[in-house]
C-alpha cells in the first residue's frame, strides 16, 4: 500500500513538471498581446478595442494560472486594478468619444505592472519546474536504489533459508 502512495506522489510531481511548461507557453503567448503600450495617435474606438484585449488577455492570463496552488495574490490585486481601470476607460470613452490620455497612461502604468508580476511569477515556475525535477529524479533514484536493496536483501534471505534446512 505504501508502495501505491509513494508512486500516487512522484505522479503528481510528474503531472505538475509536464503542466507548467505548457502553462509558461499559454501565458507567454498572452502577455505577448498585452506588451504593447497605447499610441496616443489612435482613435478613440482603437483605443477602445486595445483596452478590451488588454481585459480580456489579463482575465485569460488569471486563468491559465489558477489551476497551480502557490499564484501570488499581487498578481491577483494587479489584475483587478487593472480591470478597474479598464472598466473606467471604456465606459469614458464610450461616453466622450474622446481619449483621455492621463486614463490611457494609468491604464499603461497598471499593465506593465500586471505583466511585470506576471512574468516574474512565470520564471519563479521555471525554477520551481527544475527544483521538482530535479527532486523526482532524485527520488526515483533513491526508489530504484532501494528497490535493488530489497532484492538484494530477498536474495540474501533465500539464501539464508536455505542454509538453515541444510
Amino acid at each position: 500500500m505504501k508502495g501505491k502512495r509513494f508512486d500516487d506522489l512522484i505522479d503528481l510531481f510528474v503531472n505538475e513538471v509536464k503542466n507548467l511548461p505548457k502553462i509558461e507557453r499559454e501565458v507567454n503567448s498572452l502577455l505577448e498581446k498585452i506588451d504593447k503600450p497605447f499610441r496616443m495617435s489612435d482613435s478613440w474606438k482603437d483605443n477602445y478595442q486595445r483596452i478590451s484585449e488588454i481585459e480580456l488577455n489579463a482575465k485569460n492570463i488569471l486563468k491559465k494560472l489558477m489551476p497551480l496552488t502557490e499564484v501570488p495574490v499581487g498578481i491577483g490585486d494587479s489584475f483587478i486594478l487593472l480591470r478597474m481601470r479598464c472598466e473606467r476607460a471604456k465606459r469614458d470613452l464610450m461616453e466622450r468619444k474622446a481619449v483621455d490620455e492621463k486614463i490611457l497612461r494609468e491604464i499603461e502604468i497598471d499593465r506593465e505592472n500586471f505583466v511585470a508580476r506576471v512574468r516574474n511569477f512565470v520564471k519563479d515556475l521555471e525554477a520551481r519546474e527544475r527544483r521538482n525535477l530535479r527532486r523526482i529524479l532524485t527520488v526515483l533514484d533513491e526508489n530504484r536504489q532501494l528497490r535493488k536493496k530489497i532484492l538484494e536483501l530477498r536474495a540474501e534471505n533465500e539464501r539464508l533459508r536455505k542454509l538453515i534446512k541444510e
